[in-house]
């Protein structure tokens, strides 16, 4: 009988979602966090443990007032096909990048602050923001970036080889493609799975030196459930785990909400404040009565400051609108449960008690997919969704959140919260009272999240988990 060697077999990591690109533009899906921040290289990463670390960069310095950054380039690291990592590349990457986020209109607090960036035409334009010298990587911005190394660490600046993107568009050619800068490669991409693999030739004595050869990872339930899975993403009070796996987390840093999609809609029973009030009210209710205990903070309150905003008095549903029927997306089934129970049945409980008191007609339909999203193609008026953010600096996550186009897109009812983060060193409660006083956010629950891994297998040592998400260079196998 042959015994398979644990190094070399896959590891298969159970996914909630399906992913859909290897493009860093397209992060704003958690899923693609979790699969690619292995494949496409940064320049510094902040997810080992203790340390920010050099990846493709080897060092850095800063200017005094923050405004310039410069990174020396490792010499000798190469993409999967064995073309050169090198200055003009990483220009060229983050460029396409910076030229994007302005083609959308999208502050990304990072990109967006270079110098000459509202002036981008094009994914291959020179401008002075990004440039190189020598084997130098230079960023010039118009403001100080004190936590750019955070910042650049973040997946949506990985390191693209110039063959996977259109030179002048910056357009990805082929979506389920890519050729890797980092410590794995993808491998295989099907229907039902993705594989990523070691790459041996890229930096071994950086990453753990017991590595996991293979990863799979999965997304159909009906094929493999998630308590048999090596590895998955989930928060930290599955207790249906404990008995084989163990959590790897930090804080309280993910937020569960519910959010109004149509409050933009003037034929919509949440367009009126009063009413979105009023079915928060009748929502909370139904959770309370499922033994959920909800909270009205947006923010984790174990950011500096933030504590629960007062609770409004829940006025009457305006009667003069013409809705007699709410459209929901369903929770996604718990497993493994959350919240000490099946959050996914309780939530679309709460949800059937609001209409039932407000006398209204609701219909749960399944959730709106990433495309279906950009599109426009399926719209609801209410939706379960989930974020997170860093609890030690948390303003450039929130900013994101509001001004980025690949964040979640935080609403404004009025410009005021817009306004607040005009502010560099910006009120995190003012802007989470705001978020309560418009009512189009229903703040439900924090939660820790994390991986699960099974029991006397697995090596966390260097990994940082109170990051999400993991980078595998960093996670290893125990020896025997």
């Amino acid at each position: 009988m042959v015994i398979p060697n644990e190094a070399s077999s896959p590891h298969r990591y159970f996914l909630s979602d399906e992913p859909s690109s290897a493009d860093p533009l397209d992060y704003d899906a958690f899923v693609h966090h979790t699969i690619f921040s292995s494949v496409h290289g940064n320049l510094v990463s902040q997810y080992k443990k203790s340390h920010i670390v050099g990846v493709i960069a080897q060092d850095w310095k800063t200017s005094s007032d923050f405004k310039v950054w410069e990174f020396s380039v490792r010499p000798n690291i190469v993409f999967e096909d064995g073309s050169a990592i090198d200055a003009k590349a990483i220009v060229r990457s983050m460029t396409r990048m910076a030229f994007l986020l302005r083609q959308r209109h999208s502050q990304d607090g990072t990109l967006s602050r270079l110098k000459g960036w509202n002036q981008l035409k094009n994914a291959s334009q020179t401008f002075e923001g990004i440039h190189s010298k020598e084997n130098k990587v230079l960023f010039k911005f118009v403001r100080p970036v004190e936590d750019f190394l955070e910042a650049v660490s973040f997946g949506q600046y990985g390191i693209v080889h110039p063959n996977m993107y259109e030179e002048t568009s910056g357009e990805w050619k082929v979506k389920k493609r890519t050729i890797s800068s980092s410590f794995y490669r993808l491998k295989d991409w099907t229907n039902d799975s993705l594989t990523i693999a070691l790459r041996q030739d890229f930096l071994p004595k950086v990453r753990h030196q017991n590595p996991l050869e293979e990863v799979e990872f999965f997304w159909h339930r009906n094929q493999e459930t998630p308590i048999h899975s090596d590895l998955l993403g989930g928060m930290e009070n599955a207790e249906d785990l404990r008995q084989t796996h163990v959590y790897g987390g930090g804080t309280k840093s993910k937020i569960l909400y519910a959010r109004c999609d149509s409050w933009r809609n003037k034929t919509s029973v949440f367009h009126d404040i009063d009413s979105r009030r009023c079915l928060r009210s009748l929502f909370y209710q139904g959770l309370k009565a499922e033994g959920i205990e909800v909270t009205s903070s947006f923010f984790p309150k174990s950011i500096r400051g933030v504590t629960e905003p007062e609770k409004n008095p829940a006025q009457k549903i305006n009667g003069h609108i013409d809705q007699k029927k709410i459209i929901a997306t369903q929770a996604p089934e718990s497993n493994p449960k959350t919240l000490s129970k099946d959050f996914g049945k309780s939530y679309n409980h709460a949800l059937s008690m609001m209409a039932n008191y407000a006398e209204l007609d609701l219909e749960i339909v399944p959730p709106i997919q990433r495309d279906e999203r950009q599109s426009g193609a399926r719209t609801v008026d209410i939706e379960p969704r989930g974020t997170g953010l860093k609890i030690e600096s948390p303003h450039r996550d929130i900013r994101f959140m509001f001004k980025s186009k690949e964040g979640i897109q935080l609403p404004d009812l009025d410009g005021q919260i817009e306004q607040e983060l005009e502010n560099e060193s910006f009120d995190v409660q003012r802007v989470n009272e705001l978020l309560w006083d418009q009512a189009i956010i229903w703040p439900i629950a924090h939660l820790g999240a994390g991986v699960w891994y099974k029991k006397d297998k697995y090596e966390f040592s260097q990994l940082n988990t109170s990051l999400p998400p993991i980078e595998f260079q960093w996670i290893g196998l125990k020896k025997e």
